[in-house]
């Protein structure tokens, strides 16, 4: 009998300025593993990383600051696991692990992908906690000729899925991507696509428009205020990226810097309001997102769609789906018992578990690898939490070795 164990999640998505931190019990391993309580803490981002010449163009020659973004993400994290755990009702002594998604730079963005660069969070916080951080989920999934992203389909299956009715899980984060889980079969059965560029692509928009102290436009304020530019719609459906589209998804690297900028550059040669910009970007980003999720159906009936991510809070970006997608019954995760605004962490906490029970969690037939693989690396704690995890992949039981010898 696997006994119950607690597990920590951590995710940075500093492109609109946001951290997360979940602490869950789980039972079960591998295939059976269930969640039975999550307790979550999400913090404003202490820096802002979509208008920072480092994060942009992928400038790294200061490195002292590069270190210290990191030590000021680590200490904002560190703060969102405590008031996570406390919500839990646990020490971080009864953690066995934690999952990490770190923020990368991309440099030297090209056509076909680009190479990124990891801040290195998980060393730093394996260090300041002494937990166990399993982290770089996606770098053995593009070993393997998939596209590394986004890497979570098993975590959604263990959140999400219904043997009552197929569902359809849409994530607006950093990117939108969704997965389709079907009422029959296992996790290998699932689709999924990346839809498009994002909040961190509306963040870096706006920050361009020059809205002044409105760096972002979380809640779909700004972009309300606007009207849609139908010129400027055609220009951005006729994307070649998007015209390129595969089963999988789309290449984000051709929806970075450089198409930002010129999109700036084309509303201020047409005296286009900033204001009519962000409306434009709000509707053709709904308009993906109702084009993507019938490729993905296809002619099987989605029953549910369950919406994760910080774009659930964009009251304008919300209505749009809603219009989108009639029809088709539209909530939010937290329906279902998982926080919204937290979904990133709690992934990565089941990840982390996962990766714990050398289970291949990658499904292939939505990154493209050639099969499945165990995803992450691991970030060793204090000898003791990681003589637990030893322990724990060997046997398949704690010790609860909590104090170091």
């Amino acid at each position: 009998m696997i006994s119950q164990r607690y597990l920590a999640g951590l995710s940075t998505e500093p492109s609109h300025g946001v951290l997360e931190a979940a602490a869950i019990c789980v039972t079960g391993s591998g295939t059976s593993l269930r969640v039975q309580r999550i307790a979550a803490d999400v913090l404003p981002c202490p820096v802002a990383l979509h208008g920072s010449g480092i994060w942009a163009t992928g400038n790294v020659q200061d490195i002292r600051l590069w270190i210290s973004l990191s030590a000021t993400l680590a200490q904002a994290l560190l703060e969102a696991l405590r008031k996570a755990t406390d919500r839990l009702g646990i020490s971080w002594h009864e953690l066995l692990c934690a999952g990490l998604f770190e923020p990368y730079l991309i440099l030297e963005p090209h056509e076909h992908g680009a190479f990124g660069l990891q801040l290195p969070l998980a060393a730093l916080l394996a260090e300041l906690t002494g937990i166990s951080m399993a982290h770089a989920f996606g770098l053995r999934d593009f070993a393997a000729g998939g596209q590394g992203m986004p890497v979570v389909a098993t975590a959604d299956w263990i959140l999400f899925h219904s043997p009552a009715e197929d569902r359809v899980v849409v994530h607006l984060g950093d990117i939108f991507w969704m997965h389709w889980l079907p009422r029959n079969g296992s996790w290998q059965q699932m689709r999924g696509a990346v839809v498009g560029p994002g909040l961190a692509w509306l963040t870096a928009l706006a920050w361009a428009l020059n809205f002044g102290r409105e760096s972002s436009d979380r809640l779909g304020h700004l972009a309300v205020q606007g009207r849609v530019r139908h010129d400027l719609m055609a220009r951005w459906q006729s994307h070649p990226a998007l015209l390129r589209r595969n089963t999988r998804g789309i290449s984000l690297s051709a929806f970075g810097y450089e198409w930002t900028q010129s999109t700036v550059q084309l509303a201020r040669q047409r005296g286009w309001p900033g204001f009519d910009i962000l409306c434009t970007a709000h509707h053709w980003l709904a308009i993906l997102v109702a084009d993507t999720l019938k490729q993905l159906v296809q002619d099987t009936d989605a029953a549910r769609v369950i919406v994760t991510g910080h774009g659930q809070r964009n009251g304008f970006l919300w209505r749009l789906l809603e219009e989108k997608l009639v029809g088709l019954p539209v909530e939010r995760s937290d329906v279902h018992g998982v926080p919204a605004e937290a979904t990133q962490a709690i992934r990565s906490a089941i990840l982390a578990g996962l990766l714990l029970d050398q289970e291949p969690a990658s499904v292939p037939s939505l990154t493209g690898s050639s099969g499945p693989r165990m995803l992450g690396e691991w970030a060793p704690g204090s000898l003791s939490n990681w003589s637990r995890c030893l322990h724990w992949m060997t046997t398949g039981t704690d010790p609860q070795m909590w104090e170091e010898p």
